[in-house]
């Protein structure tokens, strides 16, 4: 079954929150990134996470 959009917003603000309270920055952005590209892939925007994901990225 699919989640609703609000239940997939309200998780992925949750698991935020939680990473933010870790105190861990560059794993927690990390992490981040990809709860973001798991909500994009969810309301529909496969795309957008693909042209992102082939992106470089550097963490400090």
């Amino acid at each position: 079954m699919r989640k609703k959009k609000a239940d997939i917003i309200k998780e992925a603000v949750e698991r935020l929150e939680a990473i933010e309270k870790s105190g861990d920055t560059e794993g927690g952005h990390i992490e981040a990134d990809d709860i973001l590209c798991e909500v994009l892939k969810a309301l529909g925007c496969k795309e957008v996470v693909d042209a992102f994901e082939k992106l470089d990225k550097w963490y400090a």
